[in-house]
């Protein structure tokens, strides 16, 4: 209910994140990416697009802050993490929560020891301590001279 209810309220921001989007940029307003949820399901999360047309085949997996695909509307919607938005829908649909561990990837998952993935009995959040704890997560990333060996 409270999704449904984030969903309304934050409606124009919405209309107005994608008219942004639309107007700095081609292509779709929302980018979907499969991520693993509760018992290793894996399920589509919704966000804003922040990121050029396609970019997951235009250069690493992570992205830092100084990433040339981030465009100048993404940029604000990262900053302002209004690009989250979306996942109210993911939230409305029961494939996640408000507050607990961001869903990751496969492929990062497939990198967790046994007693890590226990994680997964829970539903991924939108937000939890974690994601707060590394709320620059971006800049942290663009120290670094690997950035997947880091985030790994």
């Amino acid at each position: 209910m409270f999704a449904l209810v984030g969903l309304v309220l934050t409606f124009p921001v919405l209309v107005i994140c994608a008219v942004a989007i639309r107007l700095d940029t081609s292509g779709p307003i929302f980018y979907c990416q499969k991520r693993v949820g509760q018992h290793g399901r894996p399920f589509e999360i919704i966000k804003l697009r922040t990121m050029v047309d396609r970019a997951d085949g235009k250069g690493p997996k992570l992205t830092e802050s100084r990433d040339s695909r981030i465009t100048r509307v993404g940029r604000w919607l990262r900053k302002t993490k209004l690009d989250e938005i979306p996942q109210l829908i993911n939230v409305l649909g029961g494939e996640m929560s408000f507050v607990e561990t961001r869903p990751e990837a496969r492929e990062y998952v497939a990198l967790c020891a046994s007693e890590q993935k226990r994680i997964l009995d829970l539903k991924p959040g939108i937000t939890g301590p974690v994601s707060l704890a590394f709320i620059n997560e971006q800049k942290l990333l663009a120290a670094q001279a690997n950035l997947e060996d880091f985030y790994i």
